[in-house]
């Protein structure tokens, strides 16, 4: 009998281990996102202020009516600012489904085992 217990609680802190690793691998790549996201953010607020400052100045310019001065500053107004494209690092081949699915499967051969081994035992007392 105690053979058994031994191998249960054994299988029992595995199972612990692999859920504590896949939940500290899910927060860190959450925190990972979260850090990305937060700088896409920043980027993209000192693109809106630098876009309004250029506003404020055309308009500026616009309003005058002095031509030399409109042609010597419009061309550096209107340089159109670097493209921020996001690139968000994402593992193509990780899937929730599949970890949720990997465990479903487990679960159910160890029901299954389980089921077998009683039915013997049953059988045998």
């Amino acid at each position: 009998m105690s053979d058994s217990d031994t191998i249960f609680s054994e299988m029992l802190q595995a199972v612990e281990r692999w859920h504590a690793e896949v939940r500290q691998l899910t927060k860190a790549n959450m925190q990972v996102a979260m850090s990305q996201a937060e700088g896409y953010v920043e980027r993209l607020e000192q693109e809106i202020l630098e876009l309004q400052r250029k506003d404020v100045e055309l308009r500026q310019i616009l309003d005058t009516e002095d031509n030399i001065h409109f042609l010597q500053n419009f061309p550096t107004l209107c340089v159109p600012p670097e493209p921020m494209v996001p690139k968000v690092l994402i593992n193509p081949q990780f899937s929730f489904g599949e970890v949720t699915k990997t465990a479903t499967d487990m679960k159910e051969h160890l029901d299954d085992i389980c089921k077998k081994e009683l039915s013997k035992i049953s059988k045998l007392g």
